[in-house]
């Protein structure tokens, strides 16, 4: 069961007796990563840093409160067990190991990174 908010803050339940319920996460994802990614990245152009929860983006790094790394020394982002893992490359510890739990807009973060690190690498990789 899922509980949300209308616009005016009436709370609605969405369980089984809705039909595919099962589907709606993905989908409803899907949506939102598809209409804030494009947002997030005219942000990272215009050089804002873009903050996700404690990490934050921006069109030269990736970084947390504490640390930060340039694109071209940024590994990779591994998910364990409900962790992001950001890895640096030839480095023993990670950038950060943060609970996906505490990122807002998760899979906007995620297509991001993905495309900066990407684009650092010299891969073509196109955010609209």
């Amino acid at each position: 069961m899922r509980r949300g908010r209308r616009e005016r803050g009436a709370q609605v339940t969405v369980d089984q007796s809705f039909a595919n319920v099962e589907r709606w996460g993905a989908e409803i994802q899907e949506s939102v990563t598809r209409t804030q990614l494009p947002i997030a990245a005219a942000r990272v152009r215009a050089g804002e840093l873009v903050e996700f929860g404690d990490l934050w983006i921006t069109a030269n790094e990736v970084g947390s409160r504490r640390k930060s790394a340039s694109w071209s020394t940024v590994g990779t982002l591994d998910l364990t067990r409900g962790y992001v893992a950001v890895g640096i490359e030839g480095k023993l510890f990670d950038l950060t190991v943060t609970p996906v739990s505490k990122i807002p807009n998760f899979f906007v973060f995620q297509a991001l990174f993905d495309h900066l690190r990407s684009h650092s690498q010299g891969r073509i990789s196109t955010v609209e």
